[in-house]
């Protein structure tokens, strides 16, 4: 994970890495960027799902489709 925002010095993050005492920190009207470098996806429809949990209170998710196109 990263956070590209401006003035951040620590913006690379392994999630192995993160735990109870290690966290990864988002701003206001800022960006997390999530890279899946070993990801490899047929064509097609994909659904994608994710969840964090926020300081082991809340929890919060997006979900949505993917599409990847044929190679052309």
């Amino acid at each position: 994970m990263s956070n590209p925002s401006v003035g951040e010095g620590h913006t690379d993050t392994a999630i192995a890495d993160l735990g109870p005492l290690s966290g990864f920190y988002v701003r206001r009207d800022q960006n997390m960027v999530i890279e899946l470098p070993c990801l490899s996806l047929t064509p097609g429809r994909h659904e994608v799902a994710a969840v964090f949990t926020l300081t082991d209170v809340v929890e919060i998710g997006a979900e949505g489709e993917l599409v990847i196109s044929e190679a052309g």
